[in-house]
């Protein structure tokens, strides 16, 4: 009877499966820190992305309108600079690229000899709108992430207090 009991303890400190032993390893807090520099590391590349791509978009859009000239209509598109600034960038470099935005539409309205005509001048309005909605959903963002990163801090720090 010893010996069975010997076994069963034996038995219950062993994890039983795959399941169980990858539990096992993702409860370490060395296998979290690891996890979460891992995700850290994909998140700061995509971060980085999101932050050049409404500069990448303004640029391929003033180069393709600079070769095309004044017929091709792709100014409006200038607005996706600062519409996809909101996406990861802060207040300032939402601004930043609504500011290029327009200086660029401004540009190739100059260049192309249109400055001063409607089209032009709605596709201006339209930028600066869209880049005063930029910033304000911009703002909004951060601060839901403050929020966010608060409640995980506060998570963690009870989940540490209870695991001891």
């Amino acid at each position: 009877m010893a010996r069975g009991e010997d076994r069963h303890d034996h038995s219950r400190s062993r994890p039983k499966g795959r399941l169980a032993s990858l539990k096992a390893a993702l409860g370490s807090t060395k296998t979290r820190a690891f996890l979460r520099l891992l995700t850290s590391v994909g998140a700061t590349r995509t971060q980085e992305t999101l932050r050049l791509l409404p500069f990448v978009v303004m640029v391929l859009v003033a180069l393709i309108d600079f070769g095309s000239g004044p017929t091709s209509g792709l100014l409006p598109l200038l607005a996706l600079g600062p519409a996809f600034a909101s996406v990861a960038c802060g207040l300032a470099r939402t601004t930043f690229s609504g500011l290029i935005a327009l200086a660029l539409c401004v540009a190739l309205g100059v260049y192309n000899d249109i400055l001063w005509m409607p089209r032009t001048n709605i596709t201006m309005a339209a930028i600066l709108g869209v880049t005063v909605a930029s910033v304000l959903a911009s703002a909004g963002r951060l601060r839901h992430e403050r929020q966010l990163a608060d409640v995980r801090s506060v998570a963690e720090a009870a989940q540490r207090v209870l695991l001891r």
